[in-house]
């Protein structure tokens, strides 16, 4: 088995700690190679397994507290922090309204859902044992699952972790060259996007006078149920439909009238 790290659990730990805080290091390479480690009898899988766990559900615990006492603040704060704010809380907030709690179970297989989890369920007044109890649950399956992945294929993951011992540092150049660009795309996809924006915005107070003018006007509040539920006020006049209600009650929203979208 290659070289994995002089101090293996700390390094697992640190590392799996780090992305539930939100930094930009995906835990999955991690724990196939933990996995294969496991296999060659280097660590012990279930050491591993509750380590990684413990290290996820102390930055959820802490991500939990601030939905439950910031409210929505923080999601739009995590909202923006993300390269793809069009649709970074909307995928969870609606994968939780269709679920409830027991999304949290699920919430770490699911690609920009899982940091979001512990906010909204801190948001939404989840109970903290509940909350705990489905995420420690997850959170082991999740970690054990894809060091299980590990496990089975360890002479796979071991060839790859020769090559990377043996490229070294031309690999991390290569590696941090490939996540510059893809970062680098991803923000001009999201300039491009906020340009748009811009230009099909209609000011609130402009919208107002072209009501008060007796315009006929369609407005159409498309806030999730969960915002709704923590702001209830509304345009007079507006029709209430949330993201997740859309392919069912578009029939209310006329075809013919000029149409204005208002959400968070």
């Amino acid at each position: 088995m290659a070289p994995f790290s002089a101090h293996q659990y700390v390094f697992l730990f640190l590392w799996v700690a780090g992305e539930m805080l939100g930094l930009p290091i995906p835990s999955v390479p991690v724990l196939l190679a933990t996995g294969a480690v496991a296999r060659a009898g280097d660590l012990s899988f279930g050491v591993a397994t509750a380590l990684a766990t413990l290290a996820a559900l102390l930055p959820d615990t802490l991500w939990y507290l601030l939905g439950r006492y910031r409210g929505v603040r923080i999601l739009n704060f995590l909202c923006k922090m993300s390269i793809e704010p069009s649709s970074c809380v909307t995928k969870t907030r609606l994968t939780y309204e269709r679920r409830g709690a027991l999304s949290i179970l699920t919430a770490r297989f699911i690609p920009g859902v899982g940091l979001l989890t512990p906010p909204l369920a801190g948001v939404v007044q989840t109970p903290y044992l509940k909350f705990l109890a489905l995420d420690a649950i997850g959170t082991m399956v999740w970690a054990a699952a894809y060091m299980m992945v590990g496990a089975i294929f360890y002479r796979e993951v071991d060839d790859v972790l020769r090559i990377l011992h043996r490229v070294g540092f031309s690999f991390l150049v290569a590696a941090i060259f490939i996540a510059a660009a893809y970062l680098t795309y991803k923000l001009i996809e999201r300039h491009r996007f906020i340009r748009k924006i811009r230009v099909l915005r209609l000011d609130p107070l402009e919208l107002k006078e072209r009501m008060d003018q007796g315009e006929e006007l369609l407005v159409v509040d498309l806030r999730s149920q969960l915002d709704y539920e923590q702001n209830p006020v509304t345009i007079p006049g507006a029709i209430h439909i949330s993201p997740a209600e859309l392919e069912a009650r578009h029939n209310e929203i006329s075809r013919f009238a000029e149409i204005a979208l208002y959400c968070t």
